[in-house]
């Protein structure tokens, strides 16, 4: 190594001294001084890790979780687009479509409230407006009638 440069195998940097102090070069110094007594001079590469098997049931079920997680995640998404529709289109049937997908997200522990809610609330809209279309039915009949009657 040239005279004047210093140079660690587990740091990445190099650093001209040429006879200054400097406190960054003492801070970096300190630094990697620490992490050699902390690995006591040994290096450890991340790739020859192996967890302990408990870790790595600890995996294979986060996994698990994570693909149910997935699943709930898409039935809380399509319920909570389906109740917003259901507002303004056909909540009749897409109301209680909409609280089926809510249902089944909350089954796979994911939450559905929005979903819930709106579908609700899109069912309930559909039947009022269902009902206040009969209604308007049965008064334009009857004012038909009442008005085919009248003599001009």
């Amino acid at each position: 190594m040239a005279p004047g440069l210093w140079s660690e195998s587990t740091s990445t940097v190099t650093y001209a001294v040429e006879g200054q102090t400097t406190p960054g070069l003492l801070l970096s110094f300190l630094g990697t001084l620490i992490s050699l007594v902390t690995n006591k001079g040994t290096t450890m590469s991340q790739d020859s890790y192996t967890p302990p098997p408990a870790q790595q049931q600890q995996a294979n079920v986060y996994t698990q979780n994570s693909v149910e997680q997935l699943q709930g995640a898409q039935h809380a998404q399509t319920s909570m687009i389906l109740g917003i529709l259901s507002l303004f289109f056909i909540g009749i049937i897409l109301g209680p479509i909409a609280i089926s997908k809510a249902k089944k997200a909350e089954q796979l522990h994911t939450a559905a409230t929005v979903g819930k809610v709106t579908g609700w609330i899109g069912a309930i809209l559909g039947v009022v407006g269902i009902v206040v279309a009969i209604i308007a039915i049965i008064a334009m009949v009857g004012t038909a009638g009442a008005m085919s009657q009248m003599t001009y």
